[in-house]
Parts: structure tokens; C-alpha cells; sequence
């Protein structure tokens, strides 16, 4: 059948249309491809950026705990010599870790549920605290050191349990970055001592600086023994403790039994919980 001058020139029109159509979507295409591309590359150079900042705060933060713990090891030299300078040089670099554990540890993202640890030198009873709190044994409790790494050792109805490696110098647990990022993902921490309260002002030092709430908590009080001394060691304590909650628990002398007052610190524990919860929900 023979076709029109009319109808040739419409199937012309429509094969043209057709030819085009298929052409600016082969064009779309390609600058789609050459768009997401571009987005890539850039995408790329941005995440090579910012490994090399958070490479450059890491090297940083490790070099400052080396410089911090070459001051622990020179420092009986530096107190015979000049004990001032000592402090000096333990105060000023401590502060240069707190600037760079706040930048560092600023996009630690929170572990899912509820968490909480313990921290404090070797033999102040950390142990002994996790397994009351969770009212049975989650933690190895002696005299040595039984925890090596930061570890979960309870998972409550309430919230999850963690350990820490324990040191002479209360400071020191955070030292670690691997132990400073951890310790970061948690809610709150119960930082443990038995004596010495001005060496945990130290560690809440830090722990401000990375938004982390915490407790105080002295460890082993003799109350039937040393019953107005506490009292009045309580008293000057939370002065200088401010708005951080502290709690005295009691000595046990043997395990498993239940330290005085660890009701009144699972009380702290759910106010500062919930202070954990603003912060998170403030930050988001």
C-alpha cells in the first residue's frame, strides 16, 4: 500500500522524535553518571580529609599520654630535683589531653542501651560494686588486678555492666584511646577510690571534657569504726565534688555481701542516667 505525502511525512516527524527522545536520554544519562561521578570524587576527598584530621587528633592524643606517662616514670628524679616542676608538667599536659579527648571523642556514638562502668586504681573494690549492683557475681572480685580490657560483664533489666583495667593512677584507665572511646560510648561512669579524694577530681577533669557523666564513689568506709570521721569526710568531700553526686559505701568483709548504702548509689545512678539521656538528646 502505498503511503501519502501526508503520512510519509508524519512517520518522518515521529522517527525524528523518536531519535531524539532516545538521544537526550543518552545525554541525561551520561551527565547523571558523570554527576555522581563528580559526587564520588568528591565524596572521597572528603572522607581522605577527614581521616587525616581524626589520623592527626589521634597521633596527637597519643603522643600527649606518652608524654604523660615518660612524667610518671621520671617522677621520683623530678621530685628530687625539683618537685614543683613536676606538677607543673603533669597539670599542663594533662589539660593539653583533656582539649584533644574533647575533640577526639566528640562523634563517639552512644552504645545502644543504658550503660555503666566502674574506674579506679587496682584493690578499690570495682569488682566488688558491679556485683552488687547487679545482686549476684558478674566480676571477678582479688586483691590483683582481674580485669584486663574494657569489657561487658552484665547485661541488667536496667542497664548493661562494664569493667575496667584498673592502675596505680587513677588517670590512667583513660590513657588508652582504644579504653578513652569506649568508656565514651557508655552513660555514666562510677569512678572508685579508697582515699585521696584530689586524684579523682583529676579524672572528672576529663570526664567534663568529653560530656560523660559520672558518680564518686569511696569505697570500703569503716562507719561502725570511723563513723564521725566519714561524716565529716563526707562533708568536705562534696564540697569540693560540687554538683557530682558521691556516695560512701560500706567495707564487706566477706564476698558477696552487700556494701551499706549501694541503694543510695543506684539511686545516683538513675539521676545521672537520666542526665545522660538529656545530654544525648540535646546533642542529636
Amino acid at each position: 500500500m502505498t503511503m501519502t505525502f501526508a503520512e510519509t511525512e508524519s512517520q518522518k516527524r515521529r522517527a525524528h522524535r523518536d531519535a531524539e527522545r532516545r538521544r537526550l536520554s543518552l545525554q541525561m544519562e551520561q551527565e547523571r553518571k558523570q554527576a555522581q561521578a563528580a559526587h564520588e570524587r568528591a565524596k572521597s576527598k572528603q572522607q581522605a580529609v577527614l581521616r587525616a584530621q581524626e589520623l592527626k587528633r589521634k597521633q596527637e592524643l597519643e603522643r600527649i599520654s606518652k608524654e604523660l606517662r615518660l612524667a610518671r616514670e621520671k617522677d621520683e628524679q623530678w621530685k628530687a630535683a625539683d618537685p614543683d616542676r613536676l606538677v607543673r608538667r603533669n597539670g599542663e599536659a594533662f589539660d593539653r589531653f583533656c582539649v584533644m579527648a574533647s575533640s577526639n571523642c566528640a562523634n563517639i556514638t552512644k552504645q545502644q542501651r543504658q550503660s555503666i562502668a566502674v574506674v579506679g586504681p587496682s584493690g578499690v573494690g570495682k569488682s566488688t560494686i558491679l556485683n552488687a549492683l547487679a545482686g549476684q557475681k558478674v566480676a571477678e572480685v582479688g586483691v590483683t588486678e582481674c580485669t584486663q580490657k574494657v569489657s561487658m560483664v552484665h547485661a541488667g533489666p536496667e542497664y548493661d555492666m562494664y569493667d575496667i583495667p584498673g592502675n596505680r593512677d587513677e588517670r590512667a584507665d583513660f590513657y588508652n584511646i582504644d579504653n578513652l572511646h569506649k568508656l565514651t560510648s557508655l552513660h555514666c561512669i562510677m569512678v572508685v577510690y579508697t582515699d585521696r579524694f584530689e586524684h579523682v577530681l583529676n579524672v572528672a577533669k576529663l570526664l567534663r571534657s568529653i560530656n560523660l557523666p559520672h558518680i564518686f564513689v569511696r569505697n570500703k568506709c569503716n562507719f561502725a569504726r570511723d563513723g564521725e570521721g566519714l561524716e565529716r569526710g563526707f562533708a568536705k568531700e562534696q564540697a569540693s565534688a560540687n554538683d557530682i553526686p558521691l556516695v560512701y559505701l560500706g567495707y564487706v568483709e566477706k564476698e558477696g555481701a552487700v556494701p551499706q548504702n549501694i541503694e543510695k548509689l543506684k539511686g545516683a545512678l538513675t539521676v545521672a542516667l537520666a542526665a545522660s539521656d538529656a545530654l544525648a538528646h540535646a546533642g542529636a
